[in-house]
């Protein structure tokens, strides 16, 4: 990491050095009513632990939570475990720095409207607002360079450690483009997602969930590391019509039947070699396991999450029944404390399940120690409620991801009663009975004796 990123160091500065003696200095054009500012960026700390240097020579000073430091060319900043900041340009960029976040300042130019930001490691959320003239932001990563669409971006970077580790890119609002030395430029639109390997070819951009992007990355932030952006970004999309089945196997059951070519999936899991996918099709609530050849996805598969599968049981012949001498029981034993894990929460519910036509109730779910949560096919946070009206009985679905992959539903109805009909008497041919005439005019004058 060290090696590409002092060779882009030497690159510039030689670009830079050969510009002063073979041209003159371009000539900046005086600044408009309508120029936004540009100024030095400002490193704000929100969660420690972070440190800073001035050049990657230096040794890395701690920072605290008061620290306001003004980055020029060449500064680093490194956000620790658990750690948050920010740097911002004013109102016009900022990037937002998560735990295990290693950034390099490479470039803020204000004559030229430039910025280049390496990012090495972590995650990093990059907000551009547009602006005139344009800003040029990149942001160089260890396999591509990623440029910001001008007219206002908001982009997610992310990488996965491990031994085979990965790099997502997901475009919250407005796009991006993406180049390799290897691949060539690939177009990021609005709401598309793509994960890159040192080794891996280019995959194709596919649509995620922005709204799971976004609960995806608060959990992170608030400490929660029980799943990788890739639960949330890896999306695949089948080649032609198929069968999904109950486990890993040609021969097992049917899970769902029939999904058609061009569907777009949810990856769960997959094989420990990742030759098996366990997948849900988004248009569905039913899961199931489908071969990875029969779909194309926009990142490496072995960014899914290995889901162990229990090997068939082989059958034992019965063994005749042996009568044994009765056997004392042992002494017993103080049990040891054991270490607990976050327990699963799931409740879901609704105020009123039985609702005149016209009228409303309102859904009211919570859930903790999972992954995912939908309603209806829509992702949502953890804990909410929703008002609905519906116009005739309904049944709402929560659908529960756990961090193992296990897909769970729960259902309530909400039944929707017809308003009451008034019986109006059948006409009729017989005319109501005359009515009475008074007899005299009542007086208040008593009459004579």
């Amino acid at each position: 990491m060290e090696r590409w990123r002092l060779s882009l160091v030497l690159m510039l500065a030689v670009g830079w050095l050969g510009g002063c003696r073979s041209a003159p200095q371009p000539t900046v054009p005086a600044p408009t009513a309508d120029l936004s500012p540009f100024g030095a960026p400002e490193l704000s700390i929100s969660a420690e632990p972070v440190s800073f240097r001035q050049t990657e020579l230096e040794a890395p000073t701690a920072l605290d939570l008061t620290a306001a430091i003004t980055l020029t060319a060449g500064s680093n900043v490194l956000v620790g475990e658990d750690g948050r900041a920010r740097l911002a340009w004013g109102d016009i960029l900022t990037a937002d720095l998560y735990s295990d976040t290693d950034l390099l300042l490479s470039k803020s130019f204000p004559p030229s409207r430039e910025i280049m930001i390496d990012q090495a490691t972590g995650t990093g959320a990059y907000a551009l607002r547009a602006v005139t003239p344009p800003i040029q932001v990149t942001i160089q990563t260890a396999w591509a360079s990623l440029d910001l669409d001008d007219s206002g971006a908001q982009v997610l970077v992310s990488y996965i450690t491990g031994a085979e580790p990965s790099l997502w890119i997901v475009a919250l609002h407005g796009g991006a483009r993406l180049t390799t030395s290897q691949e060539g430029v690939v177009e990021l639109a609005e709401g598309q997602a793509i994960g890159l390997s040192e080794s891996g070819a280019l995959a194709e951009p596919l649509a995620v969930d922005v709204s799971a992007i976004q609960t995806w990355l608060d959990r992170f932030a608030a400490g929660d590391r029980s799943a990788t952006i890739a639960t949330v970004a890896l999306r695949c999309r089948t080649l032609a019509v198929a069968d999904l089945r109950e486990k890993p196997d040609p021969e097992a059951a049917s899970a769902v039947e029939n999904v058609p070519g061009g569907t777009l999936v949810q990856v769960l899991g997959r094989t420990e070699a990742a030759d098996w996918l366990h997948m849900l099709p988004l248009a569905t609530t039913e899961d199931g396991w489908l071969p990875a050849d029969a779909v194309r996805c926009n990142g490496p598969l072995f960014a899914a999450a290995p889901v162990r599968i229990p090997p068939t049981p082989t059958p034992v012949p019965a063994r005749p029944t042996v009568t044994r001498p009765p056997v004392l029981a042992p002494p017993s034993v103080t049990p040891t404390a054991t270490t607990t894990v976050s327990a699963v929460k799931i409740y879901f519910a609704t105020t009123d399940d039985s609702i005149r036509a016209g009228t409303c109730s309102t859904l009211v779910w919570e859930v903790q120690g999972i992954r995912e949560v939908y309603l209806d096919g829509q992702g949502v946070t953890g804990k909410g409620e929703r008002e609905v009206c519906p116009s005739e009985t309904r049944t709402y679905t929560l659908k529960i991801i756990h961090v193992d992959g296990r897909v769970e539903e729960r259902s309530v109805e909400i039944e929707v009663r017809k308003a009451p009909t008034q019986t109006v008497p059948p006409p009729t041919d017989t005319p109501p009975p005359p009515t009475a005439e008074p007899t005299g005019v009542p007086s208040d004058t008593p009459p004579p004796p």
